[in-house]
């Protein structure tokens, strides 16, 4: 629902959206170096989503692997 809401705010205003992208990506590195601090079998499995913007993929990943492959088909 909040991937949803997101995806809505950021068609109808783009600018707030980012705004509110860095304030969650800040918030996030936050508790990530604070969970680092507290012992392991407490934070075992704990998952703290990524903001982030997504890098660039190298130019190896742009292809896929999978596209060279003949189909059972053709093989016949």
């Amino acid at each position: 629902m909040i991937a949803a809401w997101f995806t809505r705010l950021k068609t109808r205003d783009p600018d707030r959206a980012e705004v509110l992208r860095s304030r969650a990506a800040k918030l996030s590195t936050l508790l990530g170096a604070v969970v680092d601090r507290l012992p392991e079998r407490w934070t075992q499995g704990l998952y703290l989503p990524d903001f982030e913007e997504p890098s660039e993929q190298p130019p190896e990943m742009h292809d896929d692997p999978f596209d060279r492959l003949v189909p059972q088909s053709e093989l016949s």
